[in-house]
Parts: structure tokens; sequence; C-alpha cells
């Protein structure tokens, strides 16, 4: 497939939007004008890549939108995707609170993953355990799904400041609920707020 100068002159404007719309989504706390921005991208002109990235972020964005509905018909495009598919039915889950299916979905979403699966889906996978077992209230659970996430995380270079943090602040709040001598009441809301991300 050759492309003539305007085709690629489109295919660039479109893959910058995408970008911007991917990096600014959550930077600017306005998820409407996110989906504004995302509305704009002709989908016509994305190569499979740009394509199957957009359908990803409009996800994401249904979601944090509240529209589950909408999200679990966007969802059908990745049922083939089978670790994405379950984590984001998970995170569906979770904003429905419903924490026992949350969890039953991350466990079946952590068993499609392997060598292939992309390390920072692998990466949130895990953390999001440790959360759902503090949710839970298996302290000791979460405590070695937190630890397992920062090894998975360090042996595979995951570049993911937010995460990072995240999966830092929920470790340490966790490790205070070990600590018998110490009583801090955890709000699974709290915990959960930013844990939430599709960025794939």
């Amino acid at each position: 497939l050759r492309l003539v100068g305007s085709e690629m002159c489109i295919r660039d404007r479109n893959d910058k939007q995408l970008k911007y719309v991917i990096k600014n989504t959550e930077s600017d706390g306005n998820i409407i004008k996110a989906w504004e921005r995302l509305q704009k991208i002709k989908t016509i002109n994305l190569t499979p890549w740009q394509k199957r990235q957009y359908d990803k972020r409009r996800l994401y964005l249904r979601v944090m939108l509240g529209n589950m509905c909408g999200a679990e018909q966007e969802l059908k495009k990745f049922e083939n995707d089978k670790a994405f598919y379950h984590f984001t039915k998970a995170i569906i889950f979770n904003f429905r609170g419903n924490h026992k299916d949350e969890l039953e979905e991350e466990k079946i979403a952590e068993g499609y993953c392997d060598g292939d699966t992309d390390s920072f889906l692998h990466f949130q996978i895990i953390s999001n355990r440790g959360a759902d077992y503090v949710g839970a209230g298996e302290y000791s659970l979460a405590n070695d799904w937190f630890k397992r996430a920062i090894d998975f995380g360090r042996v595979n270079n995951v570049k993911a400041p937010d995460l990072w943090l995240n999966l830092y602040y929920n470790y340490v709040f966790n490790k205070t609920r070990l600590n018998l001598d110490i009583s801090i009441p955890v709000s699974y809301t709290h915990l959960r707020a930013h844990e939430t991300e599709l960025h794939l």
C-alpha cells in the first residue's frame, strides 16, 4: 500500500490528535473534553494500530463517563484479547460496585497473561488484584500481590509513574493494616480511585 502526500498528512494529523487525546485525557481532568476531541478524529484514515488505540481510548472514556452499557458494547471488539477483555470487565464491575465479580474477572485476566502480554497491562492486573484483596479485607493476600506487582514492574522495567505511585501508596497503606498496633481506616473507594486506568 502506497500513500500519496495528502493521505500521509491526514494519517500524521490523526496520529497527532490520537496521541494528544491519550496523553491529555486525565491531565486536564476533563473527560468530556477528551471524548469530544476523540470524536473529531476521522477513523477511516487510521492505521490498524491507531484504530485499536482509538477503540481502547473510546472504551476507557465510556467507563470514566459512567456509560457502562456503552462500554460493554465497545468491549465486544476485544473478545479475542483475553487478558485485556477480562481486565476491562473487572473495571466495569468495580464501577458498578460488584467487587466479587471484579476479583473473579481479574483472576481470569491474570490466567491469560503470558510472555506475549503487554507488560503494562499485566502490571495493572497484578496491582489491582492487590487492591481488590484489601477491599475484601484479605490484607495478607493483598500484601503478597503488591509485592508481586513491584517485582514484576522492576523486572519488566514498566514505565508508568502514576501507577507506580498508586501501587506504593496502596502497598504502604496495606502495611499499616497488617500491623495490629496501627489502626487507620482505609476507604476502598479512595484506595481504588486512581486504579481504573486503561492506559493501553
